[in-house]
């Protein structure tokens, strides 16, 4: 049995059980993990409030058949973001430890205003360097991240905006 302490970014809860929840965390030291979290769903548990999406928490994670969340304790709680998180979810699988890409989804979140270039740019999608993928346009205003490719105003007007994330 390992153990693991770290902080991690709550990207989401997903049901599981009767009384437990999954939560995808994104971490500082283990990249994306996703975790279960017993007895997190009753209404006296002590995890769910530092395991809710936009959360920064220390977290303790024990490795014992897949992994289970411990111990955690809210670091600091973000009012927006889900833009972040959504890119975050799309992008970045399991187990891809990258500090930088931490540093850079914290740092875009503490930020009063949202912009989401510096997480592509740590990606590798450097929104300086690239064009229209419809009419070769230089200047780009959308992301899609179904593709991995870039939109100006004009064409990513032809896609739904929920499927976008704007620059």
């Amino acid at each position: 049995m390992r153990e693991f302490f770290t902080e991690a970014l709550v990207l989401d809860k997903l049901e599981s059980n009767e009384y437990d929840f999954i939560a995808d965390l994104f971490t500082r030291d283990l990249g994306r993990v996703k975790a279960r979290v017993k007895s997190g769903r009753k209404i006296l548990s002590k995890l769910s409030p530092h395991l809710e999406p936009l959360t920064v928490s220390e977290v303790r994670l024990v490795e014992k058949a897949g992994l289970i969340v411990a111990d955690a304790l809210t670091v600091k709680r973000f009012n927006r973001g889900f833009k972040v998180l959504n890119l975050l979810k799309s992008l970045v699988q399991s187990g891809e430890a990258d500090q930088h890409l931490w540093f850079a989804a914290v740092q875009t979140l503490t930020e009063g205003e949202v912009d989401l270039s510096n997480i592509l740019k740590v990606l590798g999608y450097d929104p300086a360097f690239v064009s229209c993928f419809a009419c070769q346009n230089p200047k780009a205003s959308a992301f899609f991240p179904e593709d991995q490719s870039f939109f100006c105003a004009r064409c990513s007007s032809k896609i739904p905006e929920n499927k976008l994330v704007y620059l």
